[in-house]
């Protein structure tokens, strides 16, 4: 139910905290190479577009041409940028989530990596829908399945984020931090809907990567704007 700007929920019986499971008991037994199989990333054992190596020091733009350069300079002995189980095991459960069209709330506490995760997913869907029309399945475990909505492959759409208008600046960052330079588009997408009509026409020119790789990086205000109409306009 909702009335106005505000959202009522109505529960049939009080939730007991108690009572919550992680949501991912099947996969407890799992280590990081089950998981990465699961992926069907085993031989990587990496994400897909994913950097392997980050500035701690934030001193670079990693989306420069000297930025990446930088980054896959051996010489310079950068960290390592790669998942930790919680993270894996997180985005192989909102995967398979995604293929069966259900909704899942990531609920991981603060500071340990829900943004990785999410990008993590994006990724592995792109990734997954290269695959599928090369080889017409899936990887990994998800071989024998397929896309619920469509009966096949996944649709080829752009991802939706919807942050605060103060964290959409922080969200582009952390997709350049994480991102190789060149694998997507980011469209930041805010202000007044009579002001962006054209918005949809002019982001397509600016872009360079397939639909399933660009991230349209929408601000809570436009949500708000009557109506959030950015699958409308596209």
């Amino acid at each position: 139910m909702s009335s106005g700007n505000e959202v009522e929920l109505d529960f049939e019986e009080r939730i007991h905290l108690m009572d919550w499971q992680s949501g991912v008991e099947e996969y407890t037994e799992c280590s990081m190479d089950d998981l990465w199989q699961q992926l069907g990333l085993q031989q990587t054992k990496q994400l897909p577009f994913f950097q392997t190596h980050t500035d701690p020091n934030g001193a670079i733009f990693p989306w420069s041409e000297k930025g990446q350069a930088w980054l896959d300079n051996p010489l310079n002995k950068a960290p390592v940028l790669a998942p930790h189980w919680h993270q894996l095991v997180g985005i192989l459960k909102m995967v398979d989530r995604a293929l069966l069209g259900e909704p899942v709330m990531l609920m991981d506490g603060v500071g340990l990596g829900k943004t990785m995760q999410a990008i993590g997913v994006i990724v592995c869907l792109a990734h997954y829908q290269d695959y599928y029309t090369m080889h017409g399945m899936f990887p990994g475990k998800f071989a024998s399945r397929k896309c619920v909505k469509t009966g096949g492959n996944l649709p080829d759409l752009p991802t939706v984020i919807v942050c605060p208008p103060n964290l959409q600046h922080q969200w582009t960052n952390e997709i350049e931090r994480y991102l190789r330079r060149g694998t997507f588009d980011v469209l930041p997408y805010f202000g007044k809907y009579d002001k962006r009509k054209d918005w949809w026409n002019k982001a397509c020119d600016k872009c360079q990567q397939p639909l399933r790789r660009r991230v349209v990086l929408a601000t809570t205000l436009v949500r708000g704007s009557p109506p959030f109409t950015i699958y409308r306009e596209s």
